[in-house]
């Protein structure tokens, strides 16, 4: 495999398409250089962008809402870049099957599982039988 040339490197770099780090907008399989966790790791924006680490666990409604409790930040997981999460993509697009949701990884904290499994059995539809009076 031929090295990256740093010419290159160092044009994409002052372009913003990349940082001095190697990050990107498409997020990569790292470990935590402080804890040595697996981490996600990305540019969480096209535009001003910053470098984002999350844990790679999926969280439910409930989870996300503990995770900004706690002063995480959450990000959008479309398969291959992360996107942060504000107030009006929780309640627009909430957690879960169709939206995958990361926590912000902390270093040496853990995600609890009530975060990641819902204790909540799932919810029926009432129906009720009404005769029509005609």
């Amino acid at each position: 495999m031929t090295e990256f040339p740093s010419w290159l490197r160092d044009a994409l770099i002052t372009k913003g398409v990349l940082t001095p780090s190697g990050l990107s907008r498409k997020w990569k399989i790292r470990t935590c250089r402080d804890c040595q966790a697996w981490i996600l790791a990305g540019l969480d924006s096209h535009v001003a962008a910053l470098e984002v680490q999350a844990d790679p666990v999926q969280l439910t409604v409930e989870g996300e809402a503990q995770a900004l409790l706690d002063n995480r930040a959450t990000y959008d997981d479309d398969g291959t870049s992360l996107s942060r999460r504000l107030h009006w993509h929780v309640t627009g697009r909430p957690a879960g099957q169709e939206h995958r949701v990361l926590p912000q990884h902390r270093c040496g904290s853990t995600i609890p599982a009530a975060w990641t499994s819902s204790t909540q059995q799932p919810t029926t539809p009432v129906t009720t039988v009404q005769e029509v009076p005609f």
